[in-house]
């Protein structure tokens, strides 16, 4: 599941990748333009986010998490995260 990006000669999915991530990128950035999200580097703050929401993701869809339980933990984990980050 998570070995693609440590394989060598993945351009395609590189490229992918960092169009898939560029929403929450600038949403980062605009946060912290706003003074909603604090200082730092928006593509880190993003990829933790990002991995918090896919950790999520991950155990609905293995069936850790029952499926109803996918939009309040994601609401909650969004609402943790820019409440951290003022």
């Amino acid at each position: 599941m998570n070995t693609g990006k440590h394989q060598s000669n993945q351009s395609a999915i590189n490229v992918a990748s960092e169009h898939a991530f560029a929403p929450i990128l600038g949403l980062i950035i605009a946060g912290q333009a706003q003074g909603r999200i604090s200082a730092g580097n928006p593509r880190d703050i993003g990829l933790i986010l990002f991995a918090t929401i896919l950790g999520i993701t991950t155990m609905v869809n293995g069936q850790m998490i029952a499926a109803n339980q996918l939009t309040p933990l994601v609401t909650t984990a969004v609402e943790q995260f820019l409440r951290s980050m003022q």
